[in-house]
């Protein structure tokens, strides 16, 4: 497998965790019955696994950036009550 090929593939992985985390989010923004804390926790796993994993430096920056987003939207909801529990 080529470099590019590499990255290519490390790419839609991080694309494919990143999709799925801000899907929880979003269920959890709109209130949803669905939302489930193991799932987000699941998905916050996905983007360290990418971090450790990954061998392009900007592919660990960008999910190293969107897990930090994800921490700082869930501890802010956290902190204005906004928390909803499934």
């Amino acid at each position: 497998m080529s470099r590019l090929d590499s990255y290519a593939r490390e790419c839609r992985i991080f694309e494919r965790a990143e999709a799925r985390a801000l899907q929880q989010l979003r269920l959890r923004r709109i209130g949803s019955i669905g939302y489930d804390r193991r799932a987000l926790i699941e998905t916050t796993d996905d983007l360290e696994h990418v971090i450790r994993l990954s061998q392009f430096e900007s592919v660990r920056r960008r999910a190293r950036a969107r897990l930090t987003e994800i921490v700082d939207e869930v501890a802010r909801r956290q902190i204005e009550g906004d928390e909803v529990t499934a």
